[in-house]
């Protein structure tokens, strides 16, 4: 779950921009999602530190959108 006011679609896109390639979560809920979610994918991944670089870039765009909210 996302933290509050934190909108997928825009997370989405400017997680992108940093090449961590992650989908909206609201595309994957059959009704209105409870909240903002992300749908993270790492079976492509070559190893553990491609990994932790693209944790990492997903929290520094996160903590770009929602300052102090993490």
């Amino acid at each position: 779950m996302l933290p509050p006011g934190v909108d997928d679609t825009v997370l989405t896109s400017a997680a992108r921009q940093r090449g961590v390639a992650v989908s909206a979560g609201s595309r994957y809920f059959a009704t209105e999602p409870p909240a903002a979610h992300l749908r993270i994918g790492f079976a492509a991944t070559a190893d553990h530190a491609e990994l932790t670089e693209g944790a990492r870039r997903l929290g520094a765009t996160l903590e770009d959108l929602a300052p102090g909210r993490m």
